[in-house]
């Protein structure tokens, strides 16, 4: 009989692809996040963290497909809105720019001098 843990590596895969790492997974399944990384060795021939990579890419091309697709199939607006912002920098704020003309002070002295300045570089 064996003594090695039976680990399920397409489950491992999907909680993988959901963003999990190998210390969270290794708690669910029972057993420390090394015996995780060395199994993987022996079970599939690579290193964890190429299985990882992997797996975490499936699981963000399958979200980005999703959001898209409920953006432009279901016509979802809230997500149009944040897929515009993110993949194509649109934004809510509008700039307007406004050009005042410059203020100046004048000051009338008791003798009817009179002294002007700028307000903005006072």
């Amino acid at each position: 009989m064996s003594s090695l843990i039976k680990l399920d590596w397409e489950q491992i895969g999907k909680w993988l692809e959901a963003g999990c790492s190998g210390s969270e997974i290794a708690d669910v399944v029972g057993c420390h996040e090394n015996t995780i990384y060395d199994r993987c060795k022996i079970d599939l021939g690579m290193e964890f963290m190429a299985f990882k990579a992997k797996n975490k890419a499936k699981g963000m091309k399958s979200l980005r497909l999703a959001q898209y697709e409920s953006a432009v199939i279901d016509k979802d607006r809230g997500m149009q809105i944040w897929l515009g912002k993110q993949w194509l920098g649109q934004s809510d704020k509008s700039q307007t720019e406004v050009n005042m003309p410059q203020l100046k002070q004048v000051i009338i002295s008791p003798n009817g001098n009179t002294e002007q300045s700028n307000l903005a570089d006072i």
